[in-house]
């Protein structure tokens, strides 16, 4: 069965629509049919995502049945739920504000040799689990690769030390860490993905364009004209 890719999205901005709207059109024009595509999405009205059906897109509607840890807010947290789409083949999960527009060796690696994936952040953001890591690895959840067999949400269920209100993305980033880090794993570093904080960087396998879906930040909008352009 091929490798799944799927994205999660939420209520966001018609910004944060727009980017996995292109971040649909990019892996479908990178990769081809090699990857089946799915979008998983929650508390967000279906016709919003009428464009996901021009790709060959399957939509998920993630629902509290798919909920498996004891938690009231679950946030940002729809991405690992479900943790698995298809356990039986390599399976990556992407924010809807990441965009991937070429390849990669070490993504290429994490598949041929069944290992996770990550990303590489700016910062060490792991909310309450940052004790639990070590010191010196930075890494975000925008991406996260599980390879076949990999039981994701065991792992999670073994970490899991309860959710603060407060710094909920964290804990999140900090509860996917460690649960992926008790196994081999490669990261993707920043110089293939950049990730939107403070500023537009053109790097080759992808961009994270983080903030746009709450419309805080306008880096997509500022820079949609240089993206296409290098794309």
């Amino acid at each position: 069965m091929k490798p799944l890719v799927r994205w999660t999205c939420g209520p966001v901005s018609p910004a944060g629509l727009r980017v996995l709207k292109h971040s649909l059109a990019c892996w479908r024009r990178t990769y081809d049919d090699r990857f089946d595509m799915m979008i998983c999405y929650n508390n967000i009205d279906i016709e919003r995502l009428y464009f996901a059906h021009g790709f060959g897109v399957k939509l998920y509607n993630a629902t509290e049945k798919d909920q498996f840890l004891p938690m009231d807010r679950w946030g940002v947290s729809w991405k690992i739920c479900p943790p698995r789409m298809r356990p039986e083949s390599y399976e990556l999960i992407l924010d809807n504000d990441v965009v991937i527009h070429g390849t990669s060796d070490i993504f290429e690696k994490a598949i041929a040799e069944n290992k996770c994936l990550m990303t590489e952040g700016h910062f060490r953001n792991f909310g309450k689990y940052a004790d639990k890591l070590p010191s010196k690895l930075r890494l975000n959840s925008g991406l996260i690769g599980l390879p076949p067999n990999y039981d994701f949400g065991k792992d999670l269920k073994e970490v899991f030390m309860g959710w603060d209100d407060t710094g909920e993305a964290f804990d999140e980033q900090g509860l996917i860490a460690l649960a992926l880090t008790k196994n081999p794993y490669y990261i993707m570093p920043l110089s293939e993905l950049h990730i939107c904080h403070e500023n537009y960087v053109k790097t080759p396998f992808g961009i994270h364009f983080v903030r746009v879906n709450s419309g805080a930040y306008t880096f997509w909008d500022e820079h949609r004209k240089n993206m296409v352009k290098f794309l």
